[in-house]
């Protein structure tokens, strides 16, 4: 069993475009596991987390919270839907959202998590240096699992250059439910290492 001792400040970036329906309670089901397990007993973690909700944009963007049931909430106000066709994410600016829009504590782990099954928009590559930095100067660490596309795998080979990056990519987003990544054991392990 993983004890875990730490200060941890965790975004959680959800697309919730139409494509994630078949997808989205289960990766919500693993973070409020996640959550869960944090607030056990047996670990001593002083952690705070938050939800970004995007789609074409940031549709859903709540500060810091400190319980369970807070981050559950703003869980369940994350619905998938929007239009099936050419559906690509703003996974760029989000991630840069989420880093200098995030109020992070001194002193303590800083974790961004991204889920998303769309391919990644293309026109804010020449961003991913200045959002490498701002990452490794604030010791970010991120956790990315999207969608694998050989015409853009670009985004996330250089999104995966970011220091301190994680990237898995799904070749079918029902991958992310059967896949060992998206369970609590794997999540906790995380933490960790980061």
């Amino acid at each position: 069993k993983i004890k875990i001792y730490c200060n941890c400040d965790i975004v959680f970036c959800i697309d919730c475009s139409f494509s994630m329906i078949p997808i989205i309670e289960s990766i919500k089901e693993s973070i409020s596991l996640l959550m869960n397990g944090l607030v056990n007993d047996d670990n001593s973690i002083d952690w705070r987390a938050r939800v970004v909700g995007f789609r074409d944009n940031i549709v859903y963007d709540k500060p810091f919270v400190t319980t369970v049931d807070e981050i559950k909430t703003q869980l369940d106000s994350i619905k998938a839907q929007g239009i099936v066709e050419d559906e690509q994410s703003p996974v760029i600016e989000t991630l840069e959202r989420a880093v200098k829009d995030s109020s992070w504590r001194e002193c303590t782990r800083r974790v961004i998590m991204m889920f998303t099954d769309t391919v990644p928009k293309t026109d804010k590559c020449e961003n991913i240096d200045n959002l490498s930095n701002e990452m490794d100067i604030h010791h970010i660490k991120l956790y990315l699992w999207g969608k694998k596309d050989s015409g853009y795998n670009s985004v996330y080979d250089l999104l995966a250059k970011i220091p301190r990056a994680d990237i898995v990519r799904f070749e079918d987003p029902i991958e992310f439910y059967y896949h060992k990544y998206i369970n609590f054991e794997y999540f906790m392990s995380l933490f960790l290492m980061t």
